[in-house]
């Protein structure tokens, strides 16, 4: 039987929530005590039209076997010294999650894929602090929760930070900065895909965009006033922002202009690729006594966390995400750095995932069998294009062309079956930029290419 079919839908969820309220898998197991309990839920079920078949009380405990063993295979790898909250899963049909998630099944996100972004929001939703400052309270002395979330390179780091900020807007965060890469039309990409991941239909949230916030600035998205921060208001708000000195220093201004707006702001702030420019790269004294000098996006991005002009706000969450945590935690751990003192965490790679483990194998500390598409270039090739980088030649080997050939051939397939988004071929050969000006030359010669990298004269697709 095929438990992860749509039709057992219902009873997943009734194993999610259960899990999500912190029950053993014995005693979910145990939940329906009886054949009658278990054909009372089936006959509630059918009335709603949840669900239409036979379903034994075997059925029942070999699904929860199913789920537990889903549950097992995906654990979540965490490290915390923070006592966090009781969140729970949000159910409710109206909910930003619910709706998010059922967002992903559409788009073709496996039921396992799923379940697996869950679990992990849930993990961090739980480190997240709704009230971290209060005034004259020595418990809530304005320190930021602040906590790393580690991915695999393209494993879908994006869909884990839009059910991150789904699931916490619906326990009522209600101001997401997301930081995204120092070049402004991918910070615009990155803007509009989060837009539309989170503006679903049939939410009970409504989201506002902010682009680029300032004081200076007269748009009335940018004012205050017209920004509703008051407890049980349905209204979301985000804003993407540059690692940029110009960007950062106007948001944290604007951000904290207002005091009003700050007692009632709850921030989740999530730091994409957060080795990238967030990272203090001056010299650091190792005595805690000595002022560190810092870069000024660091020192930015500090100050929208940490608190700026010695003023707070009612509750901060900074959340870095990378595949490559190591500057993140050897940099700097002080209390007003941006080390990740409260909690990290680990995701764990879906089961359709393919990266440097499924492609090359491994040997240690397991053996991990590697997937036969990796191809040796002979050495003549190697020679050859040593010397197209050094200018000596310019026609490319034949083990080129062939790779060549196949993308084309390939880009040709997906196009007759309607794929409409981009593709691309990756020829790396040095870490060079001469060596790589040299091989483009060539690779032009054998496909010549529009200016635009759209068409080719040869081999068109």
């Amino acid at each position: 039987m095929d438990y992860s079919s749509e039709v057992y839908e219902e009873f997943r969820n009734s194993i999610r929530d259960q899990r999500s309220q912190g029950c053993e898998w014995k005693d979910i197991h145990d939940s329906y005590g009886t054949p009658d309990e278990l054909a009372i839920e089936l006959k509630l079920l059918r009335r709603r039209g949840k669900f239409d078949g036979e379903f034994s009380m075997q059925d029942w405990h070999e699904l929860v076997d199913y789920m537990e063993s889903i549950d097992k295979k995906s654990a979540i790898t965490k490290l915390t010294s923070h006592s966090g909250n009781a969140a729970k899963v949000p159910t409710r049909s109206g909910s930003q999650w619910v709706n998010y998630r059922k967002r992903l099944l559409k788009n073709g996100f496996s039921e396992t894929s799923v379940d697996e972004i869950q679990r992990s929001v849930h993990a961090i939703l739980q480190q997240l602090d709704s009230k971290t400052y209060i005034e004259n309270d020595e418990d809530h002395n304005g320190r930021a929760v602040k906590g790393l979330v580690v991915g695999n390179v393209q494993s879908g780091k994006t869909a884990n930070m839009a059910g991150l900020i789904s699931m916490a807007a619906d326990l009522g965060f209600n101001y997401f900065i997301i930081f995204s890469g120092i070049i402004d039309n991918l910070r615009k990409q990155t803007e509009d895909r989060m837009y539309d991941d989170l503006k679903i239909p049939g939410t009970n949230l409504s989201w506002n965009r902010i682009a680029n916030p300032s004081s200076a600035e007269r748009a009335p998205e940018h004012k205050w006033a017209k920004i509703d921060l008051s407890e049980g208001s349905k209204q979301r708000y985000f804003t993407v922002c540059l690692k940029n000195t110009v960007r950062m220093k106007q948001l944290k201004q604007w951000l904290y202009k207002s005091k009003s707006a700050r007692a009632g702001l709850k921030v989740l702030i999530i730091d994409d690729e957060a080795d990238q420019g967030s990272i203090n790269t001056k010299v650091i004294s190792n005595d805690e006594n000595d002022e560190n000098d810092r870069t000024q996006i660091n020192q930015h991005m500090l100050d929208i966390v940490n608190g700026f002009q010695d003023k707070k706000l009612r509750a901060v969450n900074y959340i870095s995400y990378t595949a490559t945590p190591f500057a993140n935690i050897l940099n700097e751990v002080g209390d007003e750095s941006l080390y990740p003192r409260d909690f990290i965490v680990q995701l764990t790679p879906s089961d359709d995932y393919i990266g440097p483990k499924q492609i090359f194998g491994l040997e240690q500390p397991e053996t991990n069998s590697a997937v036969d598409i990796v191809l040796s270039i002979p050495d003549n090739d190697v020679l050859d294009i040593k010397d197209i980088q050094k200018g000596e030649i310019d026609e490319i080997p034949n083990s080129l062309k062939d790779a060549l050939d196949w993308y084309f051939v390939a880009s040709c397939a997906l196009r007759f079956l309607n794929f409409k988004k981009p593709t691309s071929m990756l020829i790396h050969t040095s870490q060079k930029k001469v060596d790589h000006e040299n091989i483009r030359k060539s690779v032009e010669k054998y496909a010549p290419m529009s200016i635009n990298g759209t068409s080719f004269s040869k081999h068109s697709f």
